[in-house]
C-alpha cells in the first residue's frame, strides 16, 4: 500500500491514516498507538542506536517520541511537539525529518525552510537554528564532517556545514554554493564515508558518487566533483 515504515533495533513502526503511527516491539509484540500528527504522516526516523522516532506530517507538524518497554506495554514519551504557524507553502513539496544526533532533530517544509530543534520540550519548541531553503527534495547528514547534504526538486544540491556547531547560534550552518547534481529532482542525498556523498534521482535511476566540496578535509571550497555514475534502465513492459 505504499505505507511508511521505520525499524531500529527493538521496534517496528509503521505509519495509518490520518497521521497515527502504530509502533510494535518485536520481541514482546506489545504496541503502541502515536498520536498528535493530525494528518498523513509525511516522514518518519529512527535515530541510529536508540528507541528514538520523529515524524513530521504533510502539514508540517514535528513530533518525536522516545519508545521503551514497561513490563507488558509499550510506553510512547514526546520529546518535542512542533506546530508550524501556516501549513507548508507548497503542499507539493515534502516534508522531511532527519535526526543530527540522539539530541538534535532537523525538519523541513515548504516556508518555513530547514529548522533544528533540540529534544526534551514536550510543548510547543521553537528551533534553535533556521536556514532559508526553497524546493527541498531530499537531505542526509554525515556525522563526522557535521554537515547536511541537500538535495533540490531543480536537481541542484548543495551542503551545509557546521550544523551541530551552530545549534546555538540561531542561524543554522555555511551554505555552500548548490551544484547540479542532476538533471531531474534529487530523491537521495547521503553520506558516504567522511569526505564524500550519494545523490540519486528519479529521472532516469541515476545515482552519483561525490567527493569534495565546502569543508572537506583539505580546507577548500572547491564545488564537489563526481567520481562514479550509475544509470539503471527501467525493465521492459513484459516484466511485471
Amino acid at each position: 500500500s505504499g505505507a511508511l515504515i521505520a525499524v531500529s533495533a527493538s521496534f517496528s513502526c509503521y505509519a495509518l491514516r490520518n497521521g497515527l503511527i502504530r509502533a510494535i516491539h518485536r520481541t514482546s509484540e506489545a504496541s503502541v498507538l502515536l498520536r498528535g500528527l493530525g494528518s498523513d504522516v509525511a516522514d518518519m526516523r529512527f535515530c541510529q542506536g536508540c528507541e528514538l522516532i520523529a515524524a513530521v506530517s504533510k502539514a508540517g507538524v514535528v513530533l518525536a517520541w522516545r519508545l521503551s518497554v514497561e513490563g507488558d506495554a509499550v510506553e510512547a514519551e514526546v520529546v518535542l511537539s512542533h506546530t508550524p504557524a501556516s501549513p507548508p507553502s507548497d503542499p507539493a513539496s515534502p516534508c522531511l525529518a532527519l535526526f543530527v544526533s540522539s539530541e538534535l532533530l532537523l525538519a523541513h517544509s515548504s516556508g518555513s525552510g530547514l529548522q533544528l530543534f533540540r529534544l526534551g520540550s514536550a510543548e510547543q519548541a521553537e528551533p534553535c537554528a533556521v536556514a532559508a531553503a526553497d524546493g527541498v527534495s531530499a537531505v542526509g547528514f554525515s556525522e563526522g564532517r557535521d554537515a547536511l547534504i541537500v538535495g533540490c526538486a531543480s536537481g541542484e544540491a548543495y551542503t551545509c556545514e557546521d550544523v551541530v556547531a551552530s545549534s546555538g547560534s540561531g542561524r543554522l550552518g555555511l551554505m555552500g554554493m548548490p551544484f547540479q547534481a542532476h538533471a531531474s529532482a534529487v530523491a537521495l542525498a547521503a553520506p558516504c564515508g567522511r569526505a564524500m556523498f550519494v545523490t540519486g534521482a528519479t529521472g532516469g535511476c541515476e545515482f552519483k558518487v561525490w567527493s569534495g566540496g565546502a569543508g572537506d578535509d583539505d580546507g577548500d571550497d572547491d564545488e564537489p566533483s563526481c567520481v562514479f555514475v550509475l544509470s539503471l534502465e527501467p525493465p521492459p513492459p513484459s516484466i511485471h
